[in-house]
């Protein structure tokens, strides 16, 4: 007998806050998104956060006939050290989040549970649950988002770390006669990439913007591919020599093109290699733009159907 999931049987919000966009999915049980809404605005703060949710959580609900009493929870996934690292364009009013709970914006006395996690960590269960980990359960899962993350995956189980912070690739120190950057996320980001394009007398600052820029300025895209697969090389030998994955994937709201571009280029570089037990390849993730914010919805799911001591530590109950 094959038993098949109803995607009736409960549904759930995954909510993604970064430095230049808010996205709110609801997604049922099958893992299917069954509605959408994004605002792309750079460093939204508490307050622009809790208003989005308020009225795009309220249509999302009324278009699917739902009501919150109905959601199994709210997962909520962002960077850590949220307010705290220092991003291009940073203003200072952006420290208001290293005095908010963001669990605090969601959770209500008599309300839905919602879980905090952060974003590559959501990302790369989203992987696990719904992309490429179904067939490849560990892997190292790299987003590619305002700054740079990562998430660990062992043999189907996130890998939190002791301090909960495993996977910090873009804390990385790196070293390159090509940039005066000191971490891997200051080259391998999208605000890093930004940067680089405006550099060049190009504005840039959503991903969709990436698309369609005349050739000058897609020699400096080609320029960055090339230096963040240099910088990335030496993390990725590190990864495999430590962890031994069966695969690297990249995710995140960099556009499908460029991200396989990055990929193709990662791999000539750890081709070359030699005197290494084993490299993983890197490939793109199956998961969308959307995938820490989907991460973020079965969050709920986890922690009814698949509990286990090493996610889902951060957790609100009102």
């Amino acid at each position: 007998m094959t038993l098949t999931a109803n995607p009736e049987g409960c549904f759930s919000v995954g909510i993604n806050v970064d430095r230049d966009h808010i996205t709110v999915v609801l997604v049922d049980f099958a893992g299917q998104v069954r509605g959408r809404a994004t605002r792309e605005i750079r460093f939204p703060l508490p307050e622009d956060v809790s208003r989005f949710w308020h009225d795009a959580g309220a249509r999302l609900l009324a278009e699917n006939n739902l009501t919150e009493a109905q959601l199994l929870g709210i997962g909520i996934a962002l960077p850590d050290d949220f307010g705290k690292v220092d991003i291009p364009g940073r203003p200072a009013s952006f420290d208001a989040w290293n005095t908010t709970d963001p669990a605090s914006l969601f959770a209500r006395a008599g309300g839905p549970p919602v879980f905090l996690e952060n974003d590559a960590a959501a990302a790369a269960l989203g992987e696990l649950q719904y992309g490429h980990g179904m067939s490849k359960p560990s892997f190292f899962y790299i987003l590619i988002a305002a700054g740079l993350g990562g998430g660990l995956i062992i043999d189907g189980e996130h890998f939190r770390g002791a301090d909960g912070r495993s996977g910090e690739i873009g804390f990385l120190p790196i070293q390159s006669d090509r940039t005066s950057a000191t971490s891997l996320q200051a080259v391998v980001s999208l605000s890093a990439l930004y940067a680089h394009i405006g550099a060049g007398g190009f504005s840039v600052s959503e991903p969709d913007g990436l698309l369609g820029l005349p050739p000058e300025a897609q020699a400096r895209i080609d320029e960055w591919i090339d230096l963040a697969a240099d910088v990335l090389t030496a993390p990725v030998v590190n990864i495999s020599c430590v962890v031994n994955p069966e695969a690297v994937y990249i995710g995140g709201r960099l556009p499908a093109a460029i991200v396989e571009r990055l990929t193709q280029s990662l791999n000539t570089r750890l081709a070359a290699i030699t005197g290494v037990p084993a490299i993983a390849k890197v490939s793109r993730a199956a998961t969308s733009a959307d995938a820490p914010a989907v991460g973020a919805a079965i969050l709920p799911v986890i922690d009814r159907l698949l509990p286990s001591r090493a996610t889902l530590r951060k957790t609100s109950r009102p």
